[in-house]
């Protein structure tokens, strides 16, 4: 059976990101786990809603990005993939 972890990225959730990545990434000193946010300003986006957010970065293999609302999961072997809703609950029924 495969374990896996996972937090959903809320725009706001910096700490409980770097716990659940803390062995996948590299860390240093000063900021711990080398997990980011960056402000996406909202002329960028297509929304209309007028808003900005902070999207997740981190680097696990490869440079990886979640918007608010996605799903990181953290599989057993440390391979980490970004996912919806709606796969995500896909992937909790079958490990329920």
């Amino acid at each position: 059976m495969t374990k896996v972890k996972a937090v959903q990225w809320t725009g706001n959730n910096l700490d409980e990101m770097k716990l659940l990545l803390q062995d996948v990434v590299e860390s240093n000193e000063l900021d711990g786990p080398g997990v980011y946010t960056s402000y996406i300003e909202p002329y960028f986006l297509r929304t209309g809603s007028g808003e900005g957010y902070y999207i997740l970065q981190f680097y696990a293999g490869d440079d990886m990005e979640a918007d608010p609302g996605q799903w990181v999961v953290v599989y057993d072997d440390l391979e980490v993939e970004i996912m919806d809703d709606e796969l995500f609950c896909k992937l909790k029924g079958l490990t329920s």
